[in-house]
C-alpha cells in the first residue's frame, strides 16, 4: 500500500496561519460528496470497464472541470447546514492510502488489534476517532475502476477525469498532449492554490515521486507514464512536452 502526505502552512515568514483557502477546497471537492454531474451523452460500460461514448467532449461545461466544481460549492453549502461553525485550519495534511476502500481499512482495524492480542474487530484506528468521516466514490469519467491519476486528480483538483490523466479536464484523452498545453484544459491544484498565496507546500511518498498519486499534486500530462523524457512519445517530445520530472523541477 503506498502512502504519502502533503502538508501545506504558513506563509514564507515561516509562521503558521490559517489557510482556509485549501480548508474550503478540500470540503468543495465533489469526489467525496454525490453523485456525477449530468451529461449530454451516456457512457456504455464494457467487459473491460471502459466506457465508450463522447459525454466528456458532447458538453462544454466539462471544459476546466466546470461541472465538477460547481457540484463541490454546492455540496460544501449543505455540508455548512449539518456541522454549523467551525475553527479554521491551520495547515492541511492530506494522507493518501492507494487502494485505501472499506474492505483494506476494516482488514488494517483487525491486524491491529490482533497485533496487541486482541480479537481485533473491536478495534478502532486513530483517524477513526476523528470527528468528521465521509466515504468517497473513486471512479474515473471513462472507467468505473479507477486508476491514481484519475482519483487523485479529483483530489486535488476538484474535478474528475480520465484514467491515467494528470490534472487535465475530461475533455482531453489520454496522450493528446496537444490539447493538454492548451491552458483552459488544465485544472488547478491545491498546491498551486496554496503558492499563490504565499504558502508552503511539499510532498512525502513511499513510492516514485514521479508516480501517478504524487504527480497530479503538481504535474499536467495527458498520460502517467510520461514520467521521464525516455518515457514520451516521439511526437510529444519533437513537440517540446515537458515529461513529469521536468514539470516538477521547473
Amino acid at each position: 500500500m503506498e502512502a504519502w502526505g502533503v502538508a501545506a502552512a504558513g506563509r514564507r515568514t515561516g509562521r503558521s496561519v490559517a489557510l482556509a483557502c485549501a480548508w474550503a477546497l478540500i470540503a468543495a471537492w465533489p469526489s467525496h460528496a454525490a453523485d456525477p454531474p449530468d451529461r449530454s451523452t451516456a457512457h456504455t460500460i464494457g467487459e473491460t470497464g471502459e466506457a465508450t461514448g463522447a459525454a466528456a467532449t458532447a458538453n462544454p461545461d466539462a471544459v476546466g472541470g466546470a461541472l465538477w466544481l460547481a457540484q463541490g460549492r454546492a455540496a460544501v453549502a449543505r455540508a455548512k447546514q449539518r456541522v454549523g461553525p467551525q475553527r479554521r485550519a491551520r495547515s492541511v495534511i492530506l494522507f493518501v492510502g492507494d487502494g485505501m476502500g472499506i474492505a483494506t481499512v476494516t482488514a488494517a482495524r483487525i491486524l491491529e488489534g490482533q497485533r496487541r492480542g486482541e480479537t481485533g474487530e473491536e478495534n478502532a484506528l486513530a483517524f477513526e476517532a476523528l470527528p468528521f468521516t465521509a466515504l468517497a466514490k473513486t471512479y474515473n469519467t471513462d472507467f468505473q475502476v479507477p486508476d491514481s491519476a484519475g482519483t487523485m486528480t479529483a483530489l486535488v483538483t476538484g474535478a474528475k477525469t480520465r484514467a491515467g490523466v494528470l490534472s487535465l479536464d475530461e475533455t482531453v484523452e489520454r496522450g493528446d498532449f496537444v490539447a493538454a498545453a492548451r491552458p483552459e484544459h488544465r485544472l488547478r491544484t491545491l498546491f498551486e492554490e496554496a503558492e499563490d498565496r504565499g504558502r508552503w507546500t511539499g510532498l512525502v511518498t513511499t513510492t516514485t515521486v514521479t508516480h501517478a498519486t504524487p504527480a497530479a499534486c503538481y504535474a499536467h500530462s495527458p498520460d502517467r507514464s510520461w514520467e521521464n523524457d525516455a518515457a514520451l512519445t516521439a511526437e510529444a517530445r519533437a513537440a517540446g512536452f515537458r515529461d513529469l520530472a521536468r514539470q516538477l523541477v521547473e
